[in-house]
């Protein structure tokens, strides 16, 4: 497909048959209920979203097929481990001390790392927070762009207006890293201007 073909409605018809599939991540195990009431995420949720939108985007952005994708997907399963020590900050709060806090977080997941897989991970992730590498800034943009969609419900609205996340907030901790990418990037703008008209982003008026 052509980035001109990229309309709106294309986009926001993807975006109805993604969100279909996101629906998994509400499917609990073990005949064991959650409540579902405020659309609450779990960060391996996060990563299954990224692991299917990096599906929907890699034929578009990378038609040559120059990206490695088996690295891609490694580096989307690896990029939120020192959250399992500092749990999630919404990145447009995130300073200078949560930046501190996710660095000394990391050796701790390190030392917990199976012997064999410890070199490998560690890669990985060293990979990832350097950003050095077109895997590693794909997976990026992926993951500023993952929050869109999964916030595209009216549960969606109200998360954020609870946490007071307005549209420059959200533009801001994004634009840098989807602008390499036309259609992420196309796909990102529209989609944000949509919650902006359907009144999902906070402002004083809420």
């Amino acid at each position: 497909m052509n980035l001109a073909d990229y309309t709106k409605e294309h986009i926001l018809e993807d975006v109805a048959k993604l969100r279909y599939f996101f629906k998994l991540k509400e499917v609990t195990r073990y005949n064991t209920p959650r409540e579902m009431e405020d659309d609450t995420e779990s960060v391996a949720e996060h990563l299954y979203g990224m692991q299917l939108l990096a599906q929907y985007f890699l034929p578009l952005e990378d038609s040559a097929q120059n990206l490695n994708r088996a690295r891609v997907y490694e580096l989307i399963t690896v990029h939120d481990f020192d959250e399992i020590e500092t749990g999630d900050y919404l990145s447009y709060i995130k300073d200078e001390s949560h930046k501190s806090e996710s660095e000394a977080a990391i050796p701790k997941v390190l030392a917990q790392i199976p012997e064999h897989l410890t070199e490998a991970l560690t890669q990985l992730m060293d990979e990832y927070e350097a950003q050095d590498t077109p895997e590693s800034r794909f997976v990026k943009a992926i993951d500023k762009i993952e929050p869109l969609i999964q916030v595209y419900t009216e549960k969606g609205k109200i998360i954020c207006h609870r946490n007071k996340c307005t549209a420059e907030d959200s533009l801001r901790i994004k634009s840098k890293y989807i602008e390499p990418f036309p259609y992420i990037k196309t796909f990102a703008l529209t989609l944000h201007q949509t919650l902006i008209d359907g009144g999902y982003y906070w402002n004083e008026g809420n």
